[in-house]
């Protein structure tokens, strides 16, 4: 009546391998339930590198004396990850034995229940004189319920009784189809026990426990499992098990596991949109009035590792930075160096020296670094002219996707007007016009001028209507939105035409749309839109600020950008390139005076965002930097909060936070990327991709198109009541098929003797005359030889002589 006992077991191996919990003990009953599920256990981690370090078991039901032994022996040799197989009743005993003796989920220890365990509802228990929660933080599995029916709301009954309610169901449910399946019920008893053993199999309901439906074997298909855990109160949902896969919610399971309390004393900086007051908080001294990014980061993290904090701002208010004479550091850093904190919350980058000094948590922010300047005090360049500008709109790939366009569709339309019956062409050389006017001339070689004239007047317009050179100009023509001169007469050919007039639109419009961009993109840009453009001009000064993390990355990068720049800051006889005390400063010089700050990039895109992009962002195109938390070097925190920072990065929460704090730049960045020069973007294939699609699709169509007019015209060209029309479908088919095999021989390929007229025309004036003069001697001497051996045969016969010779 349960899920079975391998896929239980697969899916806890799954569940402590997701854990990374490879050392455990096992404890089990000595029951069917428990001895299998263990047996099962040993069998699918024998070859793995996994240790089992106790394994107790006991008989139910179990005594107090023998539990309270047991968990010693688990407590003193064995790991602190704990299998427990066993009905509910004796597990839970052993649950409560192992809260009295401290062996609890917050006290660093992990217990794993089997189902029969998982599905009893919790209930509170007496320890000592009083009532407590019942075991927090065990994880168990339960079936999944697909169809949450009237049943599985009787949540409060007991385990037992559940399970023997569904036996009793599923025995119904038997029954039932026994009698449906027109059997006399006075002979149940001669039946065989496998027919009623079948059709008890093939119950297919809702029960307490679970679905109840079962393979042929007799297990349950109920192999989809939920991942709960035990809140002391109820049994909540974090996970799922099925099909093999386990998946987890993080952040739930996170947070249900979370170890007992303790306090950190933390340092902080002010540093907008990462750490700031609100602009209604008057009391800058309350630290618990902070808000920012770094702050949802740490209030998470205590809330899923489960400690308590206090706040304070940084002395000397820098993020630190070593003094090279003393070796000592300043800072935060040198805070948490000194031991005077246990950790750091700020936008800290992480750098090799200060890894040196401190350890970092997981990093919670990956990005790169820019400058910021005031574009209202530096001077503006004028228009930049390129002489090939006109092409820039579209990208090399779309102007080669449209030439070939181009000559793809000019090509299908001539085929069209050939293989067309309501073509230009192909009415007249497939309607049997040609061959008529041949039979016509051969009864009367005397047909008037005038039926001449018409007839060869028809044959040039239907050969010239729609060649391969006017199709090229008509698909010209539709592009640029010019009237052609001929245009195609057949609907397959004009479904096409439509579909290359409407993407002829798209195209010229795009095109124009860029081209304006492109014109226009220069007259109100800033001449600084690069770090060389920074670096080479002397107007507008530029710097960082001292002691951070960006002088020790421009420093240390190895990149020659980096370090021109770095040698430039750092020399004293030049007064235009200096460091900044404090990123407040920096951004005062920044609103106030000509001047460049250097920092990273989410911090400056931040702050010109509040500017109406009066502000604006450039990056430097090298720096990538990540921030982190610091805790000292020997943290005994450090294992357990990198976890759960990890757990908070997986969970999604950093990507939401960043949504939220960040998200609005794009807006501003993008204006200010326009404002600064920045190219617009070139439309490639993909971006009207759409368009080809649509004329592809039209040729399609096209093609489906000419098929029925074949059809209908093979119709019409089937008289009975005229001997010499076509009498039948086939017959006019394959009529009109020869006519397109001769107009295919005769006029399709007017090369076919190239190479003789090549050669004919590459001879000389005097070669060609003596190859004449010699052709026509040859003929001569034929001719006279002859005529000699024609003279010797009549001489060979007398009375041919004397004829000859009376002759």
């Amino acid at each position: 009546m349960s899920p079975s006992i391998r896929t239980q077991v697969q899916a806890y191996i799954r569940l402590m391998e997701y854990l990374s919990q490879t050392r455990y003990s096992v404890i089990y009953s000595r029951t069917d339930y428990g001895s299998s599920a263990w047996w099962e256990l040993y069998l699918s981690t024998q070859w793995f590198s996994w240790k089992s370090e106790v394994t107790a078991y006991f008989e139910e039901p179990i005594s107090p004396t023998e539990c309270a032994a047991m968990l010693r022996d688990v407590k003193t040799h064995g790991a602190h990850v704990v299998l427990l197989i066993s009905h509910a009743d004796s597990g839970y005993k052993v649950l409560e034995k192992a809260y009295e003796t401290n062996m609890t989920t917050v006290n660093g220890w992990v217990w794993f229940v089997m189902d029969a365990i998982a599905r009893t509802p919790l209930k509170p228990f007496r320890f000592g004189n009083n009532q407590t929660r019942y075991f927090e933080g065990a994880i168990g599995m339960m079936p999944f319920m697909r169809d949450r029916g009237q049943l599985y709301n009787l949540t409060q009954a007991n385990n037992d009784v559940k399970t023997l309610l569904d036996s009793i169901l599923v025995v119904v449910h038997g029954y039932k189809t026994l009698c449906d399946s027109n059997i006399n019920i006075n002979e149940l008893n001669k039946l065989n026990a496998s027919v009623v053993r079948e059709k008890i199999l093939a119950v297919n309901v809702s029960g307490f426990t679970s679905h109840l439906s079962f393979h042929k074997d007799g297990s349950t298909m109920s192999d989809e499992l939920t991942v709960v855990v035990s809140s002391g109160q109820e049994w909540l949902p974090v996970g799922r098990w099925a099909d093999g896969s386990l998946d987890m919610d993080d952040l739930a399971l996170a947070t249900s596991l979370r170890k007992v309390k303790y306090f950190l004393q933390i340092t902080t900086i002010i540093e907008a949109p990462f750490v700031y007051f609100p602009n209604n908080v008057t009391d800058r001294s309350d630290m618990t009035k902070l808000r920012g990014f770094c702050i949802d980061v740490l209030e998470q993290l205590s809330r899923i590792a489960g400690f308590e904090y206090e706040i304070k701002l940084v002395t000397d208010g820098k993020f630190g930075g070593i003094n090279v004479t003393s070796g000592s550091w300043n800072g935060m850093i040198g805070e948490v160096v000194r031991g005077e904190v246990d950790m750091a919350v700020a936008s800290i980058t992480v750098t090799q020296d200060r890894s040196d000094a401190v350890t970092f948590l997981p990093s919670f922010l990956d990005l790169g670094l820019k400058f910021i300047l005031n574009t209202s005090v530096v001077s503006t360049s004028g228009h930049e002219y390129s002489p090939y500008a006109f092409l820039y709109p579209f990208h090399i790939s779309l102007y080669c996707a449209v030439l070939t366009s181009v000559v793809l569709v000019a090509f299908f339309l001539c085929l069209l007007s050939m293989v067309s019956p309501y073509g230009i062409r192909g009415n007249f050389f497939l309607s049997g016009r040609v061959s008529a006017a041949a039979e016509n001339k051969r009864k009367t070689s005397n047909l008037s001028q005038a039926a001449k004239r018409k007839l060869l007047d028809e044959r040039l317009d239907a050969e010239r209507g729609m060649g391969l050179n006017n199709a090229l100009y008509f698909v010209w023509a539709a592009l640029f939105w010019q009237t052609p001169e001929q245009v195609p007469r057949s609907v397959s050919a004009r479904i096409t035409t439509i579909a290359w007039y409407l993407s002829a639109v798209v195209f010229v419009a795009s095109y124009t749309a860029n081209m304006v961009s492109v014109v226009s993109r220069h007259d109100t840009s800033s001449s600084i839109n690069s770090l060389t453009d920074l670096m080479i001009q002397t107007e507008v000064a530029y710097g960082t600020v001292q002691n951070s993390a960006v002088e020790t990355q421009l420093q240390k990068s190895g990149v020659k950008l980096a370090l021109k720049l770095y040698s430039f800051l750092t020399d004293d006889d030049d007064t235009s390139h200096y460091f900044v005390p404090s990123l407040e400063v920096g951004m005062r010089l920044v609103r106030q005076e000509k001047f460049a700050l250097l920092w990273d990039s989410v911090t400056l895109d931040f702050i010109s965002s509040g500017t109406d992009c009066e502000l604006k962002t450039v990056e430097v195109g090298f720096g990538a930097i990540e921030y982190a938390f610091a805790l000292s070097k020997n943290s005994p925190h450090f294992d357990d909060l990198s976890r759960y920072m990890m757990v908070l990065k997986k969970s999604g929460l950093i990507r939401e936070l960043r949504q939220k704090y960040f998200g609005k730049l794009s807006k501003c960045e993008k204006d200010v990327n326009t404002a600064a020069g920045s190219q617009p973007k070139r439309l490639t294939f993909m971006d009207l991709a759409g368009m080809f699609y649509l004329v592809a699709f039209s040729m399609l169509c096209g093609v489906f198109l000419l098929i029925a007019e074949w059809v209908i015209v093979i119709c019409w060209d089937v008289n009975k009541e005229n001997l010499n029309a076509p009498q039948t479908m086939s017959e006019a088919f394959y009529r009109r098929f020869n006519r397109v095999a001769d107009d295919i021989r005769t006029n399709w390929f007017p090369f076919q003797t190239f190479s003789e007229k090549w050669s004919r025309m590459t001879l000389s004036s005097q070669s060609r005359a003596e190859n004449i003069i010699n052709k026509k001697l040859q003929e001569r001497k034929t001719s006279k030889n002859v005529s000699v051996v024609a003279v010797a045969r009549l001489a060979s016969s007398d009375t041919d002589m004397n004829a000859f010779v009376g002759h």
